[in-house]
Order: C-alpha cells, then sequence, then structure tokens
C-alpha cells in the first residue's frame, strides 16, 4: 500500500509543484519596506503618513505611502514632497538639496530623475510631459530642463548645476530605471515664487527595516545662493 501510495501520480503533481506554491505564498507575504515618520515628527491634520515641517515661512510635507507602483517601491522609497513657499523670498528647489541622514552622519541624497549631462551633450533629450501629482503653480523651471516641461517658462537668472553630484546619483539608479512613470511624476527643479506651491516625487535608495533618517532640505535663495534655513523630518524605515 505504501508502495503504490509512493507511486501515486496526483502525489507526484503535488509534490511537484509544492514548492512553486509555496514560493509564491512567502513572495505574496513579503511587505516592501517604506518610510514612517519617526519620533518627534509632526503629522498633518488626519494624514498620519504625512510629516510636515515649516522653517522661515517655508511649509514641507512629505509623504512616503503617496506612491503606488509596486515595483517602483519593491527597489526604492519614492516619497511625495509638497512645498509651499510663504516666505518673501524666491526659493530653489533642487535635487542636491534633498538629502536623508542617519544616525551615523551618513547621507543619501534624491536620485536625479534626468541625466543632464548627457541630455546636453546630444542637445536634445526625450520630452515628458509634467504630470503633477497635486498643486503647481507660482514656479518657473530650472532652465537646463526647461525641454522637459511643455509651457512652463524657464529660471532667467543663476541656477547652477552641480556635476559630481548629477554623475555620483545618477548612476544609483537600478536597472531599467528611471521610467516613463517615475519622470513624469518627479518633482521638478524650479524656482519657486512667494506664494508658490509645488509638489512630485523624490527618489531614494532604500535603507535596512529599523533605520532611522532625518529627512532633509536646504532652503536657498534662488536670487542670492544663500541658503537661510534646513527642514528636518525624522522618519523610520518599517
Amino acid at each position: 500500500m505504501l508502495a503504490a501510495a509512493a507511486t501515486d501520480p496526483q502525489i507526484g503533481i503535488v509534490e511537484r509543484f509544492l514548492p512553486i506554491a509555496l514560493a509564491a505564498v512567502a513572495i505574496a507575504c513579503t511587505h516592501t519596506r517604506e518610510l514612517v515618520p519617526g519620533p518627534g515628527a509632526q503629522t498633518a491634520p488626519g494624514r498620519p503618513s504625512t510629516a510636515e515641517e515649516a522653517v522661515e515661512g517655508v511649509r514641507v510635507q512629505v509623504d512616503p505611502e503617496a506612491w503606488r507602483s509596486r515595483s517602483v517601491r519593491d527597489v526604492l522609497s519614492p516619497a511625495r514632497v509638497h512645498i509651499e513657499n510663504g516666505s518673501s523670498r524666491a526659493l530653489r528647489v533642487s535635487y542636491g538639496q534633498f538629502t536623508l541622514g542617519g544616525p551615523s552622519g551618513f547621507r543619501l541624497a534624491a536620485l536625479p530623475p534626468y541625466q543632464v549631462v548627457l541630455a546636453d551633450a546630444a542637445g536634445s533629450g526625450a520630452t515628458v510631459p509634467p504630470g503633477y501629482v497635486g498643486i503647481g503653480q507660482g514656479f518657473v523651471v530650472q532652465p537646463g530642463s526647461a525641454r522637459y516641461y511643455r509651457g512652463v517658462l524657464p529660471w532667467y537668472g543663476q541656477f547652477p548645476y552641480d556635476p559630481v553630484y548629477y554623475n555620483r546619483w545618477y548612476g544609483a539608479w537600478p536597472t531599467n530605471l528611471p521610467n516613463d512613470e517615475i519622470l513624469r511624476h518627479a518633482l521638478p527643479e524650479a524656482v519657486l515664487q512667494p506664494g508658490g506651491k509645488l509638489d512630485g516625487f523624490l527618489y531614494f535608495k532604500d535603507q535596512p527595516p529599523g533605520t532611522a533618517l532625518t529627512f532633509y532640505m536646504a532652503l536657498v535663495d534662488a536670487s542670492t545662493g544663500e541658503v537661510f534655513g534646513t527642514v528636518a523630518i525624522p522618519f523610520t524605515v518599517k
């Protein structure tokens, strides 16, 4: 009876596909790492996943749960950033001003979605219509990326380009990214006028669960280049 049972074709089929089924269950139960507001973070009313801080009249809100595409969240930590410029200054918004800092002093820069050096060298680039996920008003875009934003005026003042930042961090993108979805939803590099609002996504490299991080944004006067404040919001990797 035992020998007959061992050669039962139905049992053989179960044994063959059982590892595949178990692997599928394991994948389904895997939780993507995400940032959550850390101890001491101020959250937006009625939005517990969104942390915010106001410095020198500039209010910044960060929502790490806003991105819905699982494929991106499996390899990166995208965060929707909403900026309201309540100061009297024109505010420069560039990717190099945003970092995630850890307790040991390391800093992760936001990944630049556009390879500016290659695009400029070619004299052209793929045009991606802006896909603002929220309110965008009272801003002009960085001159070098104006080709990506149809119908939006460029900033005609100084907007320094940092080749070291772009060369280092553009190369940190995972394979096959950035894609069109990421480009359409990215926070533009821009100058935000007093009273202006701007939002979009920033993308950071993943960190291990339990890591305490601080989201930093340097507040830079677009006209003078002066850093007049720093937004600092605590997060934890869950």
